[in-house]
């Protein structure tokens, strides 16, 4: 059997700092403290003006600019505090919208669990975007979110609301390329969005006859595309 040493302090022995540390020594938080956490115990560290020494704030938040981030945390909305304490969307982020309405955030769970990381970063960067410049208030904000979960492809829906020159884009670069290209087994794959210059052409070929036939096809395309790439990428808002 195992022998555990245990000290028990009076009623007065220890300071709240002290106590403090003790508390935060014991709890061994082998994956560190959820922002959750954090949020619950930085309103009683400043309610009794503790300061902490900095070996706890490492134990606890990594460094003392870490632990005032607790505070910016905190004045998240419930369901912007839940995705950063998941992991599923960093503080600065989160920071930058959190004006959206949490009704709106709510209706958009569903969608924001689809994406990967980066997509619910942008997702949520362009809805506030959209919120900012058509001034919606609360109602017309869960309309959009409303909206956007509706749809097979939320992200390029909202890219669309957020940029209405891009579908227009899309469609100048199907009428063109695509159609230029159309038969010849050849795919030429714009930047996302059009925000980039990097084009990415694929084909297959079997012998030196079909890469023949496919060169002289990217020759012409090549004598034609430069106004489209023009039109696209550098006329994009």
């Amino acid at each position: 059997m195992k022998e555990v040493l245990v000290r028990k302090f009076g009623p007065g022995e220890l300071t709240l700092t002290e106590a403090l540390i003790v508390w935060i020594g014991l709890e061994q938080r082998q994956g560190g403290w959820r922002w959750t956490e954090l949020a619950d115990l930085y309103p009683f560290v400043q309610k009794h003006r503790i300061s902490l020494p900095e070996p706890l704030l490492s134990t606890l938040v990594g460094s003392e600019e870490n632990w005032h981030r607790v505070e910016q945390f905190m004045q998240l909305s419930e369901p912007l505090r839940q995705l950063v304490s998941e992991e599923k969307l960093d503080l600065k982020t989160a920071l930058r919208v959190k004006s959206i309405d949490p009704q709106a955030i709510e209706q958009l769970k569903p969608v924001l669990e689809s994406l990967s990381y980066s997509e619910r970063r942008i997702l949520l960067r362009l809805f506030y975007e959209v919120v900012q410049r058509d001034r919606l208030d609360s109602p017309k904000s869960m309309d959009l979110a409303s909206r956007l979960k509706d749809t097979p492809k939320p992200l390029e829906e909202l890219y669309r609301i957020r940029y209405p020159s891009l579908h227009h884009l899309q469609e100048t670069y199907h009428a063109t390329v695509d159609t230029f290209l159309k038969g010849t087994g050849i795919k030429v794959t714009p930047p996302p969005y059009f925000e980039g210059t990097q084009f990415k052409v694929e084909f297959s070929f079997e012998k030196g006859s079909q890469l023949q036939r496919k060169a002289l096809t990217l020759q012409k395309l090549s004598e034609k595309i430069d106004p489209v790439i023009e039109t696209l990428v550098y006329g994009t808002e």
